[in-house]
């Protein structure tokens, strides 16, 4: 069968769109990072809405008369194209941050990276840009898509038994098995590189390597947390619900995620064979507890910098020759927020009687960040 791209027939001054079959078709340069400079890629606006291409627009602060003219994620703000609110391209252009997130769209990237690439750090992002599992030193970052880890993402917002398995990088692992069902996978994308085989079938696959898994898929972890989950079910189905498991949640490696509770109920750093780091905080401070430092400090020897109690990096550290410098969540230098440019605008606000007599002034002060 003979594939057709893309044709135009003229009929009168009628033309017809002649579209392929949507089964055999390959998009020609299927990616979001092949666009130039203002140029922005679009899913499904070409060749009948089945491939992706890129579009140019108009870009941050160039003339405009409408939104239209904006590339999507800004608008037309007094005739120049501003970011939208709550976007990825609003943190880009509006922080005092020394860190630029990489978009798509409006739209976080899958890899951000910060530092410079000799020593700097890539960690896997939603679309939101929540920093989810998967990092790398970024001179090894070069096939790193996060896509095992954006997968895994939205499959738990609907199940609690999801056991696909992300590397370090937050790509595939070779070997995967969710659902019953076990298959060989591409890392980067996870298709299926092999015949999908039940789980109890796993050795017989190309992939599976018995010093690296062991008889078992599950890891420890997650072992424990499916287990529980199945339990859940089955109390629910009897009459039970709420029971007291532990606090236990796992990264998607299925290892013992950063931060667990022990037994006294506090909120304890721990490394991915729950072994603790010897950082904690009470269970009540735990959501705005990262242990990022705890965790860099264990994964590179080389990083020194000072950590809080909690395991979080401390704001405030000290270079060798005593010059005081601040570092973000993530321990990277950031800028002192203090030195922007700041505009100050005052309102009053007269409150006045039915009889025209004034009772109350207030002013209310309001000061704006420049970045």
């Amino acid at each position: 069968m003979v594939v057709i791209t893309l044709e135009i027939f003229a009929v009168s001054t009628v033309c017809t769109q002649v579209c392929p079959d949507s089964e055999v078709l390959n998009c020609y340069n299927d990616e979001y990072d092949s666009c130039s400079d203002s140029y922005v890629w679009q899913e499904q606006t070409s060749v009948c809405g089945m491939c992706g291409a890129c579009h140019q627009y108009k870009g941050f602060d160039e003339l405009c008369n409408s939104d239209d003219e904006c590339q999507p994620g800004y608008k037309c703000d007094s005739g120049m194209c501003k970011p939208e609110s709550d976007t990825c391209y609003e943190e880009k252009h509006d922080s005092c941050l020394q860190w630029t997130p990489v978009c798509v769209g409006e739209e976080y990237a899958p890899r951000q990276c910060k530092g410079v690439r000799a020593q700097g750090r890539c960690y896997c992002a939603d679309t939101k840009g929540v920093r989810i599992f998967g990092e790398q030193v970024w001179s090894k970052a070069e096939n790193m898509t996060c896509g095992c880890s954006r997968r895994v993402e939205e499959l738990k917002k609907t199940r609690n038994d999801v056991s696909l398995h992300c590397n370090e990088q937050g790509n595939y692992e070779t070997l995967q098995c969710d659902d019953g069902l076990c298959w060989c996978a591409e890392e980067k994308s996870g298709l299926p590189t092999s015949r999908i085989v039940p789980e109890g079938m796993m050795t017989m696959l190309y992939c599976y390597n018995e010093t690296e898994v062991g008889s078992q898929y599950l890891r420890i972890c997650e072992s424990q947390v499916i287990a529980q989950a199945k339990i859940e079910i089955e109390m629910e189905a009897h009459g039970t619900i709420n029971p007291n498991f532990p606090y236990l949640i796992c990264d998607s490696d299925g290892t013992y995620s950063a931060i667990q509770v022990n037994d006294y109920n506090q909120a304890v750093c721990v490394w991915k064979d729950n072994s603790q780091l010897g950082y904690a905080t009470e269970q009540n401070l735990k959501a705005g507890m990262t242990c990022r430092c705890a965790l860099d400090r264990k994964r590179y020897p080389d990083i020194q910098l000072k950590c809080q109690s909690n395991g979080n990096y401390m704001e405030s550290q000290t270079m060798g020759n005593g010059t005081d410098y601040l570092v973000d969540e993530d321990g990277f230098y950031k800028l002192d927020t203090s030195a922007c440019p700041t505009t100050t605008t005052t309102t009053s606000s007269t409150t006045t009687t039915a009889t025209g007599t004034t009772t109350a002034t207030t002013t209310a002060t309001t000061t704006v960040l420049i970045v």
